[in-house]
């Protein structure tokens, strides 16, 4: 005995350039699917109606479900912000809070660390341009052979070819240019990464000489918070003495 089919009536518009589309109906496994066609976002497509995750072409619902996922980040993040706060004040008889917070930004500055950080992404952005820089002549000096090769006046075939070569070497640019995005990135992310590991054990000792269980650093998902949890003077007075410890042991 099959399955009972109820029918799904109606159509709609795609949502990027409202088109109409062709109307949604079952499948033979019981998932709901719509099949769309659009001339100008999407040659065709499935897509389906429970989730509605698009497959590349219709821009405008994936900018959708990205600020979906952005926003259940956020949430999340959110929430357990709030659950250390709540954590600090369901702790009976005990009059510490259970959470600390340090504001990386403010040790960075009080440290000399925000410039020398910035310092370095000068440096590699310098390198990076000079990199992309030596390639682009590189690349315009293998063309202008190529034209000089064919001749003032190239015939079909060989302006075929230097079409051909002229989008290479764009492609070859942009690859370029998207490689040296990524190591300006991850230089960033480096230094930031190697900044919170050496505050990370100085805040979780004076974390934890207060009573407090959980250590946050302040963004943008902390909307507010007593000053008698901040701990970045702490850190920030420990910091500068366990850098100056090493001078004052060598005198």
């Amino acid at each position: 005995m099959g399955v009972a089919r109820a029918p799904v009536a109606g159509s709609g518009r795609c949502p990027a350039c409202r088109l109409r589309v062709s109307k949604r109906r079952y499948l033979g496994s019981g998932t709901t699917k719509v099949l769309r066609k659009c001339r100008r976002t999407l040659p065709e497509g499935i897509f389906s109606v429970q989730r509605m995750a698009p497959r590349p072409g219709c821009a405008t619902l994936a900018a959708h479900f990205q600020g979906e996922t952005a926003m259940s980040m956020r949430l999340f993040a959110i929430a357990v912000a709030a659950s250390a706060v709540l954590l600090g004040g369901c702790l009976q008889g005990n009059p510490t809070s259970a959470v600390a917070v340090v504001n990386l930004d403010k040790v960075a500055d009080a440290l000399g660390r925000k410039q020398t950080m910035e310092a370095r992404l000068q440096e590699v952005d310098k390198e990076l341009r000079q990199e992309i820089t030596a390639k682009v002549q590189d690349i315009r000096g293998e063309l202008q052979s190529a034209q000089k090769a064919a001749g003032a006046e190239p015939n079909a075939e060989k302006q075929n070819e230097l079409r051909r070569l002229a989008a290479a070497a764009r492609q070859r640019l942009q690859r370029v240019e998207i490689e040296a995005g990524r190591k300006a990135q991850a230089t960033r992310l480096g230094l930031i990464r190697d900044f919170r590991n050496e505050v990370a054990p100085v805040a979780q000792r004076i974390a934890a000489g207060k009573g407090a269980k959980v250590a946050l650093a302040t963004n943008e998902f902390l909307l507010w918070s007593d000053s008698s949890v901040d701990i970045t003077q702490d850190v920030i007075q420990q910091m500068k003495t366990g850098a100056d410890a090493p001078e004052k042991d060598k005198k």
